[in-house]
């Protein structure tokens, strides 16, 4: 694939696929406070990847609360204080539960409803 892209190209291609499993956590959190006064901005989507990506640099095989499971973001307390700078308090309690759900994906509908609801 290096071949038919690249240098620069394939390493752009590395980087946005290792990217994944922290960007189904951004986009669980957008979807969890789509409905809300406090939507998940683009530019906030891509701090929250960036201190996900951060705080799990190279993790393989983590349970990711967004989807795919066989390699995921762990959502730690620590990424929770880092995102607090830019992210609104109900979009922090949002991450929050999240990271309660971390390893339990089965248990989003009942979040879902629970966000629309306020």
């Amino acid at each position: 694939m290096e071949a038919v892209l690249g240098n620069g190209l394939f390493q752009q291609f590395q980087s946005a696929m290792a990217a994944i499993p922290e960007r189904e956590d951004a986009s669980a959190l957008a979807s969890l406070l789509y409905y809300t006064s406090t939507p998940l901005t683009a530019s906030q989507a891509d701090q929250l990847v960036s201190a996900l990506r951060q705080s799990s640099p190279g993790l393989i095989g983590g349970d990711s609360f967004g989807g795919f499971g066989s390699q995921g973001s762990i959502i730690t307390d620590r990424v929770i204080s880092a995102v607090s700078s830019f992210l609104a308090p109900p979009q922090v309690q949002a991450l929050v539960q999240l990271q309660a759900l971390q390893g339990n994906p089965t248990l989003t509908p009942s979040l879902h409803q629970n966000s629309a609801a306020n």
